[in-house]
């Protein structure tokens, strides 16, 4: 199979392997150039490892869905693999079809061939071999941190986290190790508590690398969000407290925001529906809540594209579904003016809101909108008004 792959390069000798060996090297990295030249590839930013930005769930991370055309048998992702197992004990080309093979999982079809192929057993090898090869390392748990939620399997994870004690001090592979975490979670949350993760990575909230703290995050998202027990786990062990007291008592950039007020909304209501007075209370006695209202204040007044802020919304949405929110950020206000005005309101917000937010959402009576308990964030951004505080008790009849 390897070989016929081969045959248009007819113009190599192949019994010479030092020729073979600098053909493979030359054409996989070629290959690895055309993937990060890509559109699509420009669109996120190139370094750190692999090119890309790891787990399913962290922002920013490039999820391909066309790579450009693969007319070329030879640099299919199942003879990428055939390459790591024919140079297994060559170290640079491991690190080079690796390194490929990284950002081509990114991509659904390659996923599939490479479960087919069963690609995970083909990098945990390369691991196993290459322990004190920190190069050949981080290449490896890239893989394990892109291959996604259905694929990434529990040796796999095992195995990234046994590399994370053999180098502490290595931020990247765990970074990689809390992104497999994450993808992980997705399908596997009981899982992931059977195995104390939840506990493992608590320390990591506090790591001074951010894309570490974005992996973290994205893993307790998908913990909360897809399991009840998961969510009271993340709960009892403090973790919305860690993440709230960062947010109230450092400057953090938007992303952080967007990634962290994602977590905490999944506290607060799960993807099952299960909503947590605890988190809402603590974020409403910490001042957490009238830190998110003072700085949606500021943002209404800018023309701003700035898409953490609607998980801010997001995240003041399930925490008013769980309990009254009596502030209101003047943007509602200025929808509401919207409706007679829509000039007033910043053109880069208008899109997320509905005319007709503000009538009751039970009774359906018009009503005034500073008396608004809960808002809601789906396509648009609806705001749920209520008349009275019966109506609002009301709210999950509807």
């Amino acid at each position: 199979m390897f070989n016929s792959g081969l045959n248009e390069r007819s113009s190599f000798n192949l019994e010479n392997s030092e020729e073979l060996r600098k053909m493979v090297l030359k054409e996989v990295r070629l290959r690895t150039k055309v993937l990060q030249s890509s559109e699509k590839m420009k669109t996120t930013k190139c370094g750190g490892y692999c090119s890309v930005l790891i787990g399913d769930e962290v922002p920013g991370k490039l999820t391909v869905s066309t790579l450009p055309p693969m007319t070329d048998q030879f640099m299919s992702i199942e003879y990428m693999l055939n390459l790591v197992e024919i140079f297994l004990d060559d170290s640079e080309v491991v690190n080079s079809v690796i390194y490929c093979v990284a950002i081509m999982v990114l991509d659904t079809n390659n996923r599939v061939v490479f479960q087919q192929k069963n690609g995970l057993m083909t990098v945990q090898k390369a691991v196993e071999k290459y322990k004190q090869n920190i190069v050949v390392l981080r290449c490896c748990c890239s893989v394990f941190a892109n291959v996604g939620p259905y694929i990434i399997d529990l040796p796999s994870i095992t195995l990234v986290e046994e590399m994370s004690k053999l180098h502490p001090y290595d931020q990247f592979i765990k970074t990689a190790l809390c992104a497999a975490f994450a993808n992980y979670a997705r399908v596997n949350p009981t899982s992931v508590i059977e195995n104390g993760i939840i506990e493992k990575m608590k320390p990591l909230l506090c790591d001074s690398n951010i894309d570490l703290q974005y992996s973290v995050l994205a893993a307790y998202s998908n913990i909360a969000r897809n399991s009840t027990i998961g969510q009271k786990r993340c709960i009892d062990n403090g973790i919305h407290e860690v993440v709230m007291n960062k947010l109230l008592r450092t400057e953090c950039n938007p992303q952080y925001w967007r990634v962290a007020c994602n977590t905490l909304g999944c506290f607060a209501v799960n993807g099952l529906g299960f909503e947590s007075v605890k988190v809402v209370k603590y974020a409403i006695e910490s001042g957490f809540v009238d830190k998110i209202i003072d700085v949606l204040h500021i943002v209404s007044f800018k023309d701003s594209d700035e898409k953490g802020y609607e998980r801010m919304y997001g995240c003041l949405a399930k925490f008013a579904i769980v309990r009254a929110i009596k502030r209101i950020p003047r943007l509602s206000w200025l929808s509401f003016q919207c409706c007679k005005n829509p000039r007033l309101i910043p053109a880069a917000f208008a899109k997320f809101y509905l005319n007709d937010a503000f009538k009751c959402h039970v009774c359906k009576k018009p009503c005034d909108p500073l008396i608004i308990r809960s808002i809601k964030f789906q396509d648009k951004l609806v705001l749920m008004s209520y008349c009275s505080t019966t109506c609002w008790g009301r709210r999950h009849e509807c």
